[in-house]
């Protein structure tokens, strides 16, 4: 999915309590977090949409207080080690993400298979919990990532618990890109996936993002609103989606019990 200019809400504006520098150098940390490269200050600009002086005084002290660095040759940024800070005081301070623990490990020595735990942010999901079983990318082995929800099998059972106008409005603001040859880009095959989901209560991401690799989820619900998603990574040459059902959706569906909310 490609990045979007921000714009900035002037409803949000009118609220007295509302400071639009915070917004902004709070745009500056999120566009740099979902970037693989770093970015120099003309690239920020256009996408977050800051006039370069008022940017320049933003990233200094972003860079001084150690959430962004400045490599001195290409005078490029990029998120710096605080930012991992933030990352494992919230893991640390979270129960759910501690409750959730011992039950992933335990799947992951049953099944044999990758395991992982996503949130919804925004229009993403991100992995809180991520326990890999195969040699893929370094990236895709840690906590923090997100994806796109039409792109995650997680996402994907959040996306067909919500409401016709909120599928809707997701799909008016997504932009679908072609990852491999398997990625679902045509909105009416997409919402037939999620009409699928709906019937059998758990979600298949088959080579949709990674070539060779299947994702099987199911929701994790606190009352009747999807809060988090529980996946299983696998070779998709070893599992047919009968074996699938079979064995692995019947263990997801017992470790989405033991941490659905009350």
């Amino acid at each position: 999915m490609t990045t979007k200019k921000t714009t900035f809400s002037s409803t949000s504006e009118n609220d007295p309590r509302y400071l639009t520098s915070v917004e902004r150098t709070l745009s500056i940390l999120e566009t740099l977090s979902s970037y693989r490269s770093s970015l120099s200050l003309t690239e920020l600009s256009n996408i977050v949409d800051i006039p370069l002086p008022s940017l320049q005084r933003m990233t200094k002290i972003l860079e001084k207080n150690g959430y962004l660095t400045r490599d001195t040759r290409t005078k490029k940024y990029s998120p710096a080690i605080k930012a991992i800070d933030l990352m494992y005081n919230y893991l640390a301070s979270n129960d759910f993400a501690k409750k959730a623990r011992p039950h992933l490990v335990n799947l992951k020595q049953v099944t044999g298979c990758g395991v992982s735990l996503s949130i919804p942010s925004s229009v993403f999901m991100i992995y809180i919990h991520r326990l890999p079983n195969y040699k893929g990318d370094f990236e895709n082995t840690l906590p923090g990532k997100r994806i796109p929800m039409h792109l995650s099998a997680s996402g994907r059972c959040l996306l067909s618990s919500l409401s016709e106008q909120e599928v809707s409005n997701y799909m008016d603001n997504t932009e679908f890109q072609m990852i491999t040859n398997h990625t679902i880009v045509d909105p009416p095959q997409l919402l037939l996936t999620l009409e699928n989901i709906k019937l059998t209560g758990y979600s298949i991401v088959k080579e949709e993002v990674v070539r060779g690799l299947t994702s099987v989820s199911v929701p994790i619900y606190n009352k009747t609103k999807v809060v988090a998603g529980i996946s299983i990574q696998l070779q998709s040459t070893a599992w047919t989606n009968e074996k699938i059902f079979q064995e692995l959706v019947p263990r997801l569906h017992e470790v989405s019990n033991a941490l659905k909310g009350e």
